[in-house]
């Protein structure tokens, strides 16, 4: 039994070893036999070319190898972007690596050329920065394929760019018609580095400084070069959004805010708030003038406040109105929208609806507009008042809902006068400045205006001006007499008068 229980014990053991050595055989790698061929090397000026062997695309770009090649020759072409097609023949050897070198840009047939045309011509022609000397109509040849800025300057032309693909043999065109700016010349944000587009006032100091309120992003200088944005962030500004700005007598920079008014010297900000405890009735600021004594008086939604010895005083009114009127008249009768002072140092004042206030240093009296025979224009809009020497100017908002109607108006030889103007009927009058010459210029929904007299109106809009829209919120006047005119949306234009 033990003899049996033995010999079993040595069989098991005999299994267990063969398993064993066949696993161990069983690990062992294959002889794989070595490989055999040659070796191409190639590279490229430009680098990045698509490598083609024998008609078909390797997958690779140049500098890369390509391993174990057949003992043989080989057709290799080059493919690159904008480059002509680069052929070339190559013998592979037994265990040897051939390295190939192609400079695309040392062949002339790889180069292009540029022709560049503008209107009006004779404009130097700037090549990515570089001033070529050559003028307009020209060619540019020996150009290497790639992309190229071409700029164009001319005298009395807007400067402009165009960006030109060359490539291996080809002529490309580069065609420019540049924006004549003999008179208009425009600032937006494709032509100059102006920060936004929703300005609503301008105002130009005596050093030709402009000053451009907008409607949500502050204020901003251009001093003819460079533009600088003041913002409630980086400066003494009250608010973002611009209502109106003057130059005082001291000339400094006044502007008028919803949340305040704001003094600006040139270095040092200065605002005035009810919250300073100097008596301001409202934070709306509407307007600003100054009496001949160079004090500051400002139109607010209550009331008129003029500053002097560090205090504002108040003027409210209490009107009876005619029982023509209907109740709802007497209602905000204190929400001045403008204020001016005459060459006397009379004041005039406008309200909504409610008329005009004139002060002549003793007395206020109050005018209002009267319905007509026939009804109409019985409820006038009031919204800015200027004086021209002894004329007074009226302009008004339209609100065809209550019958306003009337645009212009004026007061001139102790008459007012609402009928004449009928070029503004139904057009919103967005401001009124006047040049030392008594020449009026009105900027409106409907284009831009200008007259010493009446009779002999010019009208500018962009049915024969540059302009692109008629929408005009605003003028201004250089000392260079050039206008300065302020669009909704469409940026800024100067209007070189003085050339014509």
């Amino acid at each position: 039994m033990k003899k049996i229980i033995k010999n079993i014990l040595l069989l098991f053991a005999s299994i267990m070893l063969i398993i064993a050595c066949e696993k161990e055989v069983s690990r062992s790698n294959p002889i794989t036999p070595k490989p055999t061929g040659g070796t191409l090397f190639i590279s490229s000026t430009p680098s990045g070319a698509k490598i083609y062997l024998d008609g078909k695309n390797t997958g690779l770009v140049t500098p890369d190898s390509l391993t174990w090649l057949e003992v043989k020759k080989y057709d290799v072409i080059l493919k690159k972007e904008l480059y002509l097609d680069t052929t070339f023949q190559v013998v592979v050897k037994e265990n040897v690596t051939r390295k190939i070198d192609i400079n695309f840009n040392l062949n002339p047939k790889m180069w292009g050329s540029i022709t560049c045309q503008t209107t009006p011509d004779q404009a130097r022609v700037i090549l990515n920065g570089k001033d070529t000397g050559k003028r307009t109509s020209t060619t540019i040849d020996s150009l290497l394929p790639g992309k190229y800025i071409v700029k164009y300057i001319a005298e009395n032309a807007r400067a402009d760019s165009s960006v030109i693909t060359v490539s291996s043999g080809q002529n490309s065109l580069s065609l420019v018609v540049l924006l004549d700016t003999t008179y208009w010349v425009d600032y937006n944000q494709h032509t100059s580095n102006i920060p936004n587009y929703t300005y609503k006032k301008i105002i130009i100091d005596n050093n030709d400084n402009i000053w451009l309120g907008s409607l949500q992003n502050g204020l901003t200088k251009f001093d003819g070069n460079t533009w600088t944005n003041f913002n409630i962030e980086n400066s003494g500004l009250v608010s973002n959004n611009i209502i109106e700005m003057k130059l005082g007598p001291n000339k400094h920079l006044w502007v008028c805010t919803q949340s305040g008014l704001c003094e600006y010297d040139g270095i040092i900000w200065k605002s005035y708030k009810m919250s300073d405890g100097t008596g301001l009735p409202s934070n709306l600021i509407n307007d600003i003038t100054f009496d001949i004594d160079g004090n500051p008086i400002v139109a607010t939604d209550k009331g008129l406040a003029k500053y002097m010895n560090n205090s504002w005083e108040v003027f409210k009114f209490k009107l009876e109105f005619p029982s023509s009127f209907p109740e709802n008249y007497g209602s905000n009768q204190n929400y001045f929208t403008s204020i001016d002072v005459d060459v006397n140092g009379n004041w005039w004042a406008t309200r909504i609806r409610n008329g005009i206030a004139y002060w002549n240093g003793n007395n206020w009296f109050n005018y209002f507009t009267y319905p007509d025979e026939e009804g109409l224009d019985n409820n006038i809009y009031y919204s800015i008042v200027r004086h021209a020497g002894n004329e007074i100017w009226f302009g008004h908002r339209i609100n065809s809902i209550n019958g306003a109607t009337v645009g212009l108006s004026s007061y001139i030889n102790n008459q007012f006068d609402k009928f004449s103007y009928s070029e503004f009927f139904s057009v919103d009058i967005n401001s009124i400045r006047i040049k030392s010459n008594m020449e009026k210029w009105i900027a409106t929904s409907q284009g831009l205006f200008s007259f010493v007299n009446y009779s002999a109106i010019q009208k500018y809009s962009k049915q024969n001006t540059p302009l692109a829209t008629n929408d005009i919120q605003d003028v201004a006047f250089d000392s260079k007499g050039n206008v300065w005119v302020v669009t909704a949306f469409y940026g800024i234009y100067k209007y070189k008068i003085g050339q014509e």
